[in-house]
């Protein structure tokens, strides 16, 4: 089971941080999650929201910034904006995998450029709401895996597989409180793995980890 440590180890330390994909590591997840975006001058970075605002003593917008602006921000406990690369060097030195999730269509091809600069396409899984997104990812290369991330209840669940199957994901990522058994036999069904989140209990973990391949925590001592 992929044991996922939600932009590393969020809970206790600063979210999509170098220090905080280590401290996951290190504590119980096999696995770490984080997100891409670019700046103004196209650098991939690993941050969540559009802005830096939440996430560090800065404001404005990511895509407004230049690279060296961004890397001047404090992300928490005198942490930086990682790199893509940076992420991905933290994961091959545990040896783990990890979820990148492109939080903007367009990036794909730099994305997997990068990932298979370090020749770590079987240690990714490439993730977004955005299916073209994804769709694309496939086209680009098939081997790499890719999952949906849903957060809506599936009102039509065959035309939903239906979908995944037409984009050719392997995964499926519901939030917690729209998967039941059922619906998790059903993805099952029909080819594809299942990586639930958010989960932070250990009386959560317990309750999923037989339905489901993945779990994602902002809490990765919830799997020691």
């Amino acid at each position: 089971m992929l044991k996922i440590g939600h932009r590393g180890a969020s809970s206790n330390f600063p979210e999509n941080t170098v220090l905080s994909f280590k401290k996951a590591f290190e504590i119980g997840a096999n696995t770490v999650e984080f997100d891409v975006r670019q700046t103004k001058d196209k650098k991939l970075v690993i941050i969540h929201d559009k802005k830096v605002d939440r996430t560090t003593n800065g404001s404005g917008f990511v895509s407004e910034m230049t690279f060296r602006e961004i890397r001047k921000l404090d992300a928490g406990e005198g942490e930086k904006i990682p790199t893509l690369k940076e992420a991905l060097s933290v994961v091959k030195k545990f040896k783990g995998r990890c979820l990148v999730e492109i939080k903007e269509k367009g990036s794909e091809e730099k994305i997997l450029k990068e990932i298979k600069k370090m020749k770590m396409e079987k240690d990714v899984i490439l993730t977004s709401f955005y299916t073209q997104a994804l769709k694309k990812v496939k086209e680009l290369d098939k081997n790499v895996e890719t999952g949906l991330i849903i957060v809506n209840k599936i009102k039509n669940t065959l035309g939903f597989l239906r979908l995944c199957k037409a984009i050719k994901v392997d995964w499926v990522l519901p939030e917690k409180k729209m998967l039941t058994k059922k619906f998790a036999e059903e993805i099952h069904k029909w080819g594809f793995k299942i990586i639930v989140w958010l989960i932070d209990s250990k009386k959560e973990l317990k309750k999923w980890r037989k339905n489901v391949d993945g779990i994602t925590t902002n809490n990765p001592q919830i799997f020691t």
